[in-house]
């Protein structure tokens, strides 16, 4: 509710008790439209605290939900980029440590034959020297010679 909407409301009220105090005939009118005044004025400095709180809370919400925007729009960039750098792997993958004893696959592969044969035994040998999923994936980018590069 706005402050205009809650002041059209007091006047309103104002106006109400008034008629019906004229209509009334009632001997003391000052009196009972001080107190009706005074409780309208509780009620309305009730409701714009409470008013304050839930935009508090509004502003809150918005502030989280654009931080959010601003971590998602950040790493949207650093994914471009990553790629713009020719590396289309995960910050996961890159940013993997090669263990002390990392021993890289001594395949290779050109181009000239057929990939699905490469993969197999690529996967294979890495798996026999303990490498992990991460570590494999920025191995195997090692293994391409030639066109295979391209």
């Amino acid at each position: 509710m706005t402050k205009e909407e809650v002041m059209r409301m007091l006047v309103d009220a104002q106006a109400e008790e008034r008629a019906q105090m004229q209509a009334q005939h009632v001997s003391h009118p000052t009196t009972a439209t001080n107190t009706t005044t005074q409780a309208i004025r509780q009620e309305m400095e009730l409701e714009v605290s409470s008013s304050r709180a839930v935009e508090g809370e509004k502003d809150q919400a918005l502030e989280n939900i654009a931080e959010q925007i601003r971590q998602l729009q950040a790493k949207i960039e650093g994914r471009k980029i990553g790629l713009a750098r020719g590396h289309p792997f995960s910050h996961e993958i890159l940013c993997a440590d090669l263990p002390t004893n990392f021993k890289e696959v001594s395949l290779t592969y050109s181009g000239s034959s057929d990939p699905s044969r490469h993969l197999p035994c690529f996967e294979n040998m890495s798996v026999l020297l303990g490498n992990s999923d991460a570590v494999s994936c920025r191995a195997f980018l090692a293994t391409m010679r030639g066109g295979a590069q391209d």
